[in-house]
C-alpha cells in the first residue's frame, strides 16, 4: 500500500470512530415527582376541642398532613415518610405506626406510599377536624377525621371519580421526646398561617408521635364517615365527572418560605 493510500484509510478510519461521538442518544422524558401527582391542599374545619394556632395544634396539623401525604409517595416505609412529609416528621414520626398493632414492625412501616407513577394526578381539597383532644400529663392523643369527597382522582380517560363518606380515622399521641432531658426540649411553632400549602421549615419542635393507637377505632370510624363540606347529600359512591372538584386555598395553611 502506497503512503497516499495508507493515508487515506487512516483518515477513513478516524472518522468512522469520531462519528458516533457526534450523535446523541435520545433523552428520556422526565418522570412526574410525586409532588406532581399529589395536588390536594388541605382545610381544616375549626372544632372547640383544641385551638389550631397553638403548639398541639400545630404538631397536629403537620403530622396529619404529613402523614396523608406520605401515603401517597412512589417510595415505601420511611422512604415515603422522607419523599412526602414536612421537614422534620421523619423525625417526628418516631417509628410510631410500628405500634400500631401485632403485625410486625416492618410491615406497618412498609405499608405506607408505593403509589405508582402513573396512578392519578389527584386534585381537589381535603378537609380535617379534630374531634377530640386528651391530655394526659405533657402527652396528648388527638382524634382526627379526615373527609375526603371533595378530592378526586384523574381515570386513564381523562375523567375525575370521587368517592362519598369513606371514614378516615386517625389517632396520633404525641409529647416531648422523652430521650431529651427537659433543658433540650423545645415546643413546636404556634401561630402558623399562611397561603404556602406545606411549611418550609420544621414546625414539630422536639416533639415527637408516641402512639398511633386508636381507643375505640370502630367508634371514631362512625365518627368520621361524613361528606366534605360542599358535597351533595345525594351524589353517586363513586361518582365520576368530567370537572375536577376545586383545589381550594388551603385554611389556615403555613407561612410561605422559612424563618431560618
Amino acid at each position: 500500500m502506497t503512503q497516499q493510500l495508507r493515508l487515506g484509510a487512516a483518515i477513513t478510519l478516524a472518522a468512522t470512530l469520531v462519528l458516533p461521538s457526534c450523535t446523541h442518544p435520545e433523552q428520556p422524558a422526565p418522570q412526574p415527582s410525586s409532588a406532581d401527582r399529589f395536588q390536594i391542599t388541605f382545610r381544616w374545619i375549626l372544632n372547640p376541642s383544641v385551638d389550631l394556632m397553638s403548639p398541639e395544634g400545630t404538631f397536629i396539623r403537620a403530622t396529619a398532613e404529613s402523614w396523608r401525604e406520605s401515603w401517597d409517595a412512589f417510595g415505601r416505609g420511611m422512604d415515603a415518610i422522607r419523599e412526602r412529609g414536612y421537614p422534620g416528621f421523619d423525625r417526628a414520626y418516631n417509628h410510631s405506626y410500628d405500634r400500631a398493632g401485632t403485625t410486625p414492625s416492618d410491615y406497618w412501616t412498609n405499608q405506607v406510599g408505593g403509589t405508582r407513577p402513573s396512578d392519578g394526578p389527584y386534585v381537589g381539597t381535603s378537609y380535617f377536624e379534630v374531634v377530640a383532644l386528651r391530655r394526659d400529663g405533657d402527652r396528648f392523643s388527638a382524634d382526627v377525621c379526615a373527609y375526603n369527597s371533595q378530592t378526586a382522582g384523574k381515570t386513564k380517560d381523562g375523567r375525575y371519580e370521587s368517592r362519598g363518606a369513606a371514614a378516615s380515622p386517625d389517632t396520633f399521641t404525641f409529647g416531648p421526646d422523652p430521650k431529651l432531658p427537659p433543658d433540650q426540649q423545645h415546643s413546636p411553632m404556634a401561630n402558623q398561617r399562611g397561603p404556602a400549602r406545606r411549611p418550609a421549615d420544621d414546625v414539630f419542635g422536639t416533639w415527637v408521635l408516641i402512639d398511633m393507637t386508636s381507643i375505640d377505632r370502630t367508634a371514631l370510624a362512625e365518627r368520621c364517615k361524613k361528606l366534605a363540606p360542599g358535597t351533595p347529600a345525594d351524589r353517586p359512591d363513586p361518582s365520576v365527572s368530567t370537572d375536577p372538584p376545586p383545589t381550594l386555598p388551603p385554611d389556615p395553611g403555613w407561612p410561605q418560605g422559612s424563618r431560618a
